[in-house]
């Protein structure tokens, strides 16, 4: 005999419990306009322009070392690739006399 299927949706309660009735609060919305004023501030002065400049060359010599690994990664993944089906390949072809090639 099948289960009886309920009728109430236990996980739309479950997700209504955690929501907030009032939204979000006034001060997190008064932190986030601070804070992003304070960057706005920081970044509008000399000091600021050169502290973001320093990070966009960080941030583009970080995706380059980024780029370069993955190549790495690449030509590493490729070369242990070829190794198995090489040793794969030795395994599996007779050396003469009807023998297997053992490592």
């Amino acid at each position: 005999m099948a289960p009886a299927v309920q009728s109430s949706r236990r996980g739309a309660r479950v997700m209504n419990d955690y929501e907030s009735k009032q939204g979000p609060s006034v001060a997190a919305v008064a932190a986030g306009a601070a804070i992003g004023a304070l960057a706005i501030y920081i970044l509008r002065t000399d000091q600021g322009r050169k502290l973001l400049d320093q990070a966009v060359t960080l941030l583009d010599d970080f995706s380059a070392e980024a780029a370069r690994f993955q190549k790495a990664a690449t030509r590493a993944q490729v070369a242990v690739s070829d190794s198995w089906q090489a040793v794969k390949g030795s395994t599996m072809s007779s050396t003469g006399g009807g023998r297997e090639t053992v490592f």
